[in-house]
Formats: C-alpha cells, sequence, structure tokens
C-alpha cells in the first residue's frame, strides 16, 4: 500500500485489501493511516546537523493524508448516510453527491477508506469520487472489487510465526 499511496503524489490511487473474513483488513487500514500520519518522509526531506563529529539525525514527520474519511461500505445505505452525514459536518451540503463533489473540488492529498466492501450487488464506482486525483482504500472479503483499483493485495491468515514477528516489529516501532 504503502508503494501505491507515496508515489505519484496529486494523482489518483485506488487501492484495495482483500480476502476472508477476519483476516484483518480493516486492522491492516487503519493501522496503515495511523502510521501514514507520522510517517518519516523522503530521506531527501531529512536535515543533518553535525556537533563534534557526531551526527544528529532530525526528521521530518509529516501527515501522509491531508485528510482521512472512513465509510461503512457494507450496504447502500450505510454508504449514503455517511456520505451524507460527511456533507453536513462539513457543512457542504445535505447529500452524498455534496460530499463527492466537495472531494473533487479539493487539491489536499485526502483518503477515502471504504471499508467492509463485501457485497457483490453493490456498484462502487458511484461512490468514488468523480476526480483524477486523490486516494481511496478499499477493503473488501470480495476480490471483484480490484477491478475499482490501480493495486491491490490480498490478506491472508498468518502462520504463528509470521503474526509473531509482525507484532514484534510493531510493538518496536510504536515504543520508539
Amino acid at each position: 500500500m504503502r508503494e501505491c499511496f507515496f508515489h505519484g503524489l496529486g494523482k489518483r490511487h485506488v487501492f484495495v485489501l482483500y480476502g476472508l473474513g477476519g483476516a484483518g483488513k480493516s486492522q491492516i487500514a487503519f493501522k496503515f493511516v495511523d502510521a501514514c500520519q507520522v510517517e518519516t518522509q523522503d530521506p531527501r526531506y531529512t536535515t543533518y546537523f553535525y556537533k563534534l563529529h557526531l551526527c544528529a539525525e532530525l526528521t521530518l514527520r509529516m501527515a501522509r493524508f491531508s485528510d482521512v474519511f472512513y465509510v461503512d461500505a457494507s450496504t447502500k445505505e450505510t454508504i449514503s448516510t455517511d456520505l451524507t452525514n460527511l456533507a453536513l459536518a462539513k457543512g457542504i451540503g445535505e447529500s452524498e453527491e455534496a460530499t463527492l463533489d466537495w472531494f473533487s473540488r479539493q487539491r489536499g492529498e485526502w483518503l477515502l477508506v471504504l471499508d467492509n466492501a463485501d457485497d457483490t450487488a453493490i456498484n462502487l464506482r458511484p461512490y468514488l469520487p468523480r476526480c483524477s486525483h486523490g486516494n481511496v482504500l478499499i477493503t473488501s472479503r470480495n476480490r471483484d472489487t480490484c477491478f475499482y483499483a490501480t493495486q491491490s493485495s490480498q490478506v491472508s491468515d498468518m502462520r504463528p510465526e509470521d503474526a509473531r514477528d509482525l507484532l514484534l516489529k510493531v510493538a518496536r516501532h510504536e515504543h520508539n
């Protein structure tokens, strides 16, 4: 996901995480967003201070996404409700269309997370902002949602040793 969302800034990115229920798709999405909001940026933006032959590194930390919005995509009704509530909260209108139009006008690097887009009968196309920029992350049990994406990844069960290694890596990262 990082490769998808961190390259080609200003362009449209749509990424799908898909896999069996309970595999951790939503948790991965939430953790990714959380990490991106304090992600260490490109090393060319790193400032070095030298003093007494010691190098201390001050790394700029910036949020990758200007705004992050979560939408429950489990039914058409929840999608419509969440998008309408976003319009009301932002004071930009009273409909899902107002929210989608607002996304299209924003030049920031916003992220729209469509979580639990599992229903194969729901066409997600009308709920994707109609623009050539912005970022969309879809989680789904349905592999066919990859149709909407520029990139995708399957989430599958981990072997116990892989889960342990990931947990230790995350714990070390959060502890630093």
